[in-house]
Order: C-alpha cells, then sequence, then structure tokens
C-alpha cells in the first residue's frame, strides 16, 4: 500500500485525477483496475479488497509454483519440476515461463525429441520470451552433446594419457555434460582455461559460458564454477 500526498504530488493527482480526498486506487500488474472515492463503509472496502486478491491472486500463485519449478530444475529434479510447470500452465496456460520449464524438463531427462516437437509449434510470441530463448537454447546444447556422449571412454582415455591434449578435454567435457555429469564437465573446461586460455579461440571458455546459461545462474554447479573461472581469469 502507497500514500500519495497530492499537495506536494500534483502531477500524480492530476494524471490520476483526483478531485477529492480520499481516493483509493488498486492496480494488478501495474494497472489500475478498481477505485473509490470519499469515505466508505467497511462492507464496500471489504468488498474493494477482496476484488483486487481475486483479480492478482492466479497472478502471484502462477509465480510461486513457477518459482518452485525452477528451483526444482536447478537441483536436476525433473519430475518434481515437471509437476510445478504443469500445474503453473494450469493456472495460466498462456504462461511462456510454464512452458518453457516442461521444454527445460523434458531436455534435461533426455527427451530432446519431445522438446522439439513443443519448440516447433511455437508462434513468435512464445519463441521470443526470455526463459523460452534460454529453453531453446538448452536444447540446442543438449542436441550437440547426444552427438559427442559416445565419445565419453575415449576422450577420457585421451585426457589421462595427456593431460594437455585440450581437443580431448573439450570433448570429454561435451561427452560429461551430455551424460549429465555437468560438474565434472565444467571443470575439465576450467582446467584448459587454466592450462591455455586461448586455445582454439577461447574454445573452453565459450563452451562453459554455454553451460552456463543452459543450466541456469542458480544452479550450484554453475555457482561454484563461475567462483573458479573468475580466480582463474583474475589471478
Amino acid at each position: 500500500m502507497v500514500r500519495v500526498n497530492i499537495d506536494e504530488n500534483n502531477d500524480i493527482a492530476a494524471q490520476m485525477r483526483v478531485q477529492s480526498v480520499p481516493t483509493v486506487y488498486g492496480f494488478v500488474d501495474g494497472k489500475p483496475v478498481d477505485g473509490f472515492s470519499g469515505a466508505q463503509p467497511e462492507s464496500t472496502v471489504r468488498q474493494f479488497v477482496d476484488k483486487l486478491s481475486n483479480m492478482g491472486g492466479a497472478g502471484a500463485d502462477v509465480a510461486m509454483v513457477l518459482e518452485a519449478g525452477n528451483a526444482a530444475l536447478s537441483e536436476a529434479d525433473y519430475g518434481t519440476a515437471m509437476a510445478h510447470f504443469q500445474q503453473a500452465m494450469g493456472l495460466d496456460p498462456a504462461s511462456a515461463a510454464a512452458l518453457a520449464g516442461v521444454v527445460r524438463c523434458l531436455t534435461g531427462t533426455g527427451d530432446l525429441e519431445g522438446a522439439a516437437e513443443i519448440i516447433g509449434q511455437l508462434n513468435d510470441e512464445f519463441l521470443e520470451d526470455a526463459a523460452m530463448k534460454q529453453a531453446i537454447g538448452a536444447l540446442e546444447l543438449a542436441q550437440k552433446a547426444a552427438g559427442a556422449a559416445g565419445e565419453l571412454d575415449s576422450a577420457r582415455a585421451a585426457v589421462e594419457a595427456d593431460a594437455n591434449d585440450l581437443e580431448a578435454r573439450q570433448s570429454l567435457a561435451m561427452a560429461l555434460f551430455a551424460v549429465g555429469e555437468h560438474g565434472e564437465a565444467m571443470t575439465h573446461l576450467l582446467e584448459s582455461i587454466r592450462i591455455d586460455r586461448s586455445w582454439n579461440d577461447e574454445a573452453a571458455r565459450v563452451q562453459l559460458l554455454e553451460f552456463f546459461a543452459s543450466l541456469g545462474a542458480s544452479n550450484p554447479d554453475v555457482i561454484a564454477s563461475r567462483r573458479k573461472l573468475s580466480t582463474i581469469l583474475f589471478s
């Protein structure tokens, strides 16, 4: 609740067409949706507040469910995350953030075909949503990494034979990421950066940033790897 002194804020009073005090406006999503002027009985005020609560309740519920879904997603708990995102879609079928969460869950569980099918059916409005762009990026990275999964054993053997083989270490990082070993994958990229950050046009750093974007800033492995990256770059 915000109280505005109209004597000190004449421009706001004029914009809101305030002609008497008290004047009360209710806002939902930053837009005025209802209001009243003058002293009103308690029953009228309660009715006014209840109306605003009902109008804003769905949005608040969706936001809370999305937050829970993203928290589960950051812990790779895809089953719980999927349940939350589907619940959010039930509350708001037009929520691009909820659908993006579904796409990321499918990607995380390896159902790349299912995730791609959803993306292929989206209109421009959904595709331009920030959360959906992140989900698409995660899917594209997973598709790229899937091709490297079969090279896991050979890439690991090559790195064990020569720790300075940065091409093999890059392949190993991609293969590890493809099988869900995100922390280890990022550790190898960090080691590549430590050995020679400029190798192949900073390929290790570029790939590491793609991992960060795919997993999200709240992911524990991302948080830890960001700290290590800063230490390497600024040491």
